[in-house]
This record gives structure tokens, sequence and C-alpha cells, in this order.
């Protein structure tokens, strides 16, 4: 199989671009960027016990 480089690069180009798109998009990705700002909000209630 002889494919063209620039070929292969566009077709990989597509994919990450598709690749990004579903990740932008996706609920679990925006609750994780969420979560240290929720954690440190929980922190300030937390309670030494040491």
């Amino acid at each position: 199989m002889n494919i063209k480089q620039s070929y292969r690069l566009i077709q990989l180009n597509e994919s990450v671009r598709n690749q990004m798109e579903v990740l932008q998009n996706n609920k679990n990705i925006k609750e994780l960027e969420l979560l240290p700002q929720q954690v440190n909000e929980d922190n300030k209630y937390l309670i030494d016990t040491k």
C-alpha cells in the first residue's frame, strides 16, 4: 500500500478534528474540568481531625 504522505496527513488531521469535537462536546469532560473547583469548595467545610 503506497499512500502519499500528504493524503495521510490530511486524513490524520480530519481524524484529530473529529476527536477534538467529540471531546469538547462530552459532558463527562466538562464535569472533570469542574471537579477541582468542587473539591476546593468542599475542602472549605472539612474539619481537620488530626
